[in-house]
């Protein structure tokens, strides 16, 4: 159907060769998503392992690929990466950010975060049930910030049936795979991402920042995926 809302995959890799498996797995899950108007780009952050290369090699002709000069981080990369799928491609009306190290499982996740995030004007970014690695427990189903800015992820450990059936706000939806909508949200400022922030607390000053504005998150109850928590960040410099 053209006339569904466009929507980017972009996937952040760096020194990836030592779990290319999971890489591998990330990259044909997201191909596999069932939404017509798709398109998957994987964005590296300089890797000198040879990760890229593979990468190319396997998905060149179903992924477009870039890779940066330097490692720009998660907040850098995925926002250059999305400056050259605009250049390329255009704007699309949304945007899922997913870390190589997560596994889509739910390959009609998405139909359902337009559809909700579509009707809504003051909603601009949605996550579901992030999984453990054992594909039964949810490692976290967003995430709230408290008065003493501890970080919660909700029903960690928890299995799905024993969790809310019905969609919640939350303070900021997860980095290891959400969906933006990409407009409203550069309307209200010139980038998704800060791109001095490195790693950590990219997703959440995104959030911080569109809750200031009036516009919120929400944590819709839909399995989404498996994310096998830190093999990029275990490779990043200290």
């Amino acid at each position: 159907m053209s006339s569904r809302p466009k929507v980017a995959v972009i996937i952040l890799n760096y020194n990836s060769l030592s779990f290319f498996s999971i890489v591998r797995d990330s990259i044909e899950s997201a191909l596999s998503i069932r939404y017509t108007e798709l398109d998957v780009a994987v964005v590296d952050n300089c890797s000198t392992d040879g990760s890229f290369e593979a990468i190319v090699d396997r998905f060149g002709g179903d992924v477009i690929t870039l890779k940066l000069s330097r490692n720009y981080g998660y907040a850098g990369g995925n926002e250059l990466g999305f400056k050259n799928y605009v250049a390329r491609r255009g704007f699309p009306e949304y945007v899922v950010f997913m870390n190589n190290d997560y596994v889509v499982k739910n390959r009609d996740f998405l139909m359902e975060h337009v559809r909700f995030l579509d009707g809504r004007s003051s909603v601009l970014l949605a996550n579901g049930y992030n999984l453990q690695e054992d594909g039964l427990h949810v490692l976290n189903f967003g995430f709230f910030i408290d008065s003493f800015t501890d970080i919660i992820p909700r029903y960690c450990n928890f299995k799905i049936s024993e969790c809310p059936k019905k969609p919640s706000y939350i303070t900021y939806a997860s980095g290891e795979c959400f969906t933006a909508k990409v407009k409203p949200i550069l309307k209200l400022r010139k980038s998704i991402f800060h791109s001095r922030i490195f790693a950590y607390w990219d997703e959440s000053e995104l959030a911080l920042n569109l809750w200031s504005h009036g516009f919120r998150s929400i944590a819709l109850p839909i399995e989404v995926g498996i994310h096998y928590v830190s093999k990029s960040f275990s490779s990043f410099p200290s």
